[in-house]
Order: structure tokens, then C-alpha cells, then sequence
């Protein structure tokens, strides 16, 4: 639900408790009537909001995609993280995206430097450079 949806919900309850402080129900009976259906579906809106919080109480979501993950799952770590790795909204996605550019920029480089490095056979420093890229 919106601030503005909110916002009218309130101007319509103020309108209608105006109405009542004032004594005026009498008078003004049909109005009341009729202020009171669209306060009604209001309401009926409001509690389907609440219905859907209460039933979201066993789960823990995703703040990117709202993914949702029942909180008493034996595997919920697991779920979560095979999910941050596949949510196209998570911020990784771009960090993993600048990785894979860095990588190919280091690649490129140790290509080049293999080539200008004298004195150094060219196997040896390439090597060095991959074994560092493979985390060896």
C-alpha cells in the first residue's frame, strides 16, 4: 500500500469522525452511509495487507527480487546462497560482471608482459601469473 492510498484512508476517517464529533449523524445519515463504503473497502484492503505480512512471519525474502524462504527449512543457508548467486537483482551480479572484466584485463596484460619480459623465458612468468590468477 502506498503513502498516498494511506493518506486518503485517513482523510476519509477524519472526514467521518468529524461528522460523528459534530452530533450530526442524524442529519447527515446518507452521507454517513456513503462515506463509509469506500472507508470499508479501505479496510478490506487494509486486511489483506495484514493477512499477507502475517503469512510472510515463517519467511525470510530476498530484499532484491522477494524471493521468499520458509525460515525453518534445514537447508535455508543453502537456498539463500545458491539464490544470491542466480538473483539477477543482487548487487553481485555486478561485482561478478567486474571480476570476469578484471580477469580478462589481467589475462591480456600477462599475455603482453610474457612477450616483453627479457631475460625471463616467457613460460616462467606466465606461469607465475596464471598460477596467482588460479589462486594457487
Amino acid at each position: 500500500m502506498t503513502k498516498e492510498e494511506l493518506t486518503t484512508i485517513m482523510h476519509r476517517r477524519n472526514a467521518l469522525d468529524e461528522v460523528v464529533e459534530n452530533h450530526q449523524v442524524q442529519t447527515y445519515l446518507p452521507q454517513v452511509v456513503e462515506m463509509l463504503a469506500p472507508i470499508r473497502a479501505d479496510l478490506t484492503v487494509l486486511l489483506t495487507e495484514v493477512d499477507h505480512l502475517y503469512e510472510r512471519q515463517g519467511f525470510t525474502y530476498c530484499a532484491y527480487c522477494d524471493a521468499e524462504f520458509p525460515i525453518d527449512a534445514p537447508d535455508l543457508n543453502v537456498a539463500i546462497g545458491a539464490h544470491i548467486k542466480t538473483c539477477e537483482k543482487h548487487p553481485i551480479r555486478m561485482y561478478a560482471a567486474d571480476n570476469k572484466r578484471l580477469r580478462e584485463a589481467l589475462v591480456a596484460a600477462n599475455e603482453v608482459l610474457c612477450g616483453a619480459v627479457v631475460g625471463y623465458p616467457s613460460s616462467d612468468a606466465g606461469k607465475q601469473i596464471s598460477d596467482a590468477l588460479e589462486g594457487k
